[in-house]
């Protein structure tokens, strides 16, 4: 998070892990995806997680009690990086299908699809 009191990492055990910047203790394992997760990133307050993953899917989960928040499909491969907005309110994936895609975080819907890159962004 950029407060830094949180870190996320993502393994290819399939999970999303929450740590506390100071002490290191994981405060929080996110469970879900069916594959390895290659990309997470944190709200501005380290309350929401956002994951990408070989499983072509974001999710989207309250970082304290890894309640699922929102699944976002619509990738045909793989998802290589995720960002969140510094409001929250949008999330932005690239992935190995040659786009990029932003999304509403609160509602899962698409907004838009930018293509034009001839591999993987």
């Amino acid at each position: 998070s950029t407060n830094g009191q949180r870190v996320a990492s993502g393994s290819a055990d399939t999970t999303v892990r929450i740590w506390d910047a100071s002490t290191g203790e994981c405060c929080q394992e996110l469970q879900g995806h069916t594959a390895r997760v290659c990309s997470v990133a944190l709200s501005v307050d380290g309350k929401v997680g956002v994951s990408g993953s070989l499983d072509k899917t974001i999710r989207i989960c309250k970082a304290d009690t890894g309640e699922l928040l929102q699944t976002l499909a619509g990738h045909t491969d793989w998802v290589r990086s995720v960002a969140l907005s510094r409001d929250g309110q949008m999330v932005v994936s690239s992935s190995d299908d040659a786009s990029v895609r932003i999304w509403n975080a609160t509602t899962g819907e698409l907004l838009l699809t930018l293509e034009g890159h001839q591999s993987g962004v």
